[in-house]
Protein backbone atom coordinates (compact mmCIF):
# COMPACT_ATOMS: atom_id res chain seq x y z
CA UNK A 1 0.00 0.00 0.00
CA UNK A 2 1.08 3.75 -0.66
CA UNK A 3 1.34 5.74 2.32
CA UNK A 4 1.72 9.23 0.23
CA UNK A 5 -1.76 8.54 -0.92
CA UNK A 6 -3.01 8.36 2.99
CA UNK A 7 -1.00 10.58 4.24
CA UNK A 8 -2.19 13.39 2.08
CA UNK A 9 -4.45 15.88 4.45
CA UNK A 10 -7.26 15.82 2.80
CA UNK A 11 -8.34 19.27 4.43
CA UNK A 12 -6.47 21.19 1.73
CA UNK A 13 -8.33 20.74 -0.89
CA UNK A 14 -11.38 22.14 0.74
CA UNK A 15 -12.81 25.78 0.42
CA UNK A 16 -13.35 28.01 3.20
CA UNK A 17 -16.74 29.09 4.00
CA UNK A 18 -15.90 32.52 2.45
CA UNK A 19 -14.22 31.31 -0.86
CA UNK A 20 -17.40 28.90 -1.16
CA UNK A 21 -20.08 31.63 -0.76
CA UNK A 22 -18.08 33.83 -3.08
CA UNK A 23 -18.18 30.84 -5.77
CA UNK A 24 -21.76 30.40 -5.18
CA UNK A 25 -23.11 34.10 -5.79
CA UNK A 26 -20.81 34.60 -8.69
CA UNK A 27 -22.69 31.80 -10.09
CA UNK A 28 -26.10 33.04 -9.32
CA UNK A 29 -28.16 35.23 -11.80
CA UNK A 30 -31.47 37.26 -11.33
CA UNK A 31 -34.64 35.72 -12.79
CA UNK A 32 -35.71 37.84 -15.83
CA UNK A 33 -39.25 37.94 -16.72
CA UNK A 34 -42.23 36.24 -15.28
CA UNK A 35 -45.37 34.53 -16.11
CA UNK A 36 -48.78 34.06 -14.94
CA UNK A 37 -49.75 30.49 -14.63
CA UNK A 38 -52.82 28.73 -13.00
CA UNK A 39 -52.06 26.85 -9.18
CA UNK A 40 -51.88 23.45 -10.75
CA UNK A 41 -49.03 24.49 -12.92
CA UNK A 42 -46.87 26.16 -10.38
CA UNK A 43 -45.95 23.44 -8.40
CA UNK A 44 -42.03 23.90 -8.18
CA UNK A 45 -41.58 27.44 -9.69
CA UNK A 46 -41.05 30.56 -7.16
CA UNK A 47 -43.50 32.80 -6.57
CA UNK A 48 -42.84 36.10 -7.78
CA UNK A 49 -45.83 37.74 -4.93
CA UNK A 50 -47.72 36.68 -2.43
CA UNK A 51 -50.47 34.64 -3.07
CA UNK A 52 -53.93 35.96 -1.40
CA UNK A 53 -56.84 33.91 -1.39
CA UNK A 54 -59.95 35.99 -1.99
CA UNK A 55 -61.87 34.69 0.89
CA UNK A 56 -60.89 33.46 4.24
CA UNK A 57 -59.32 29.14 4.12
Amino acid sequence: MNSSSTSADPARSFLSVDTARAAILDSLSPLCGWEKVAVRAALGRVLRTDVIAPYNV
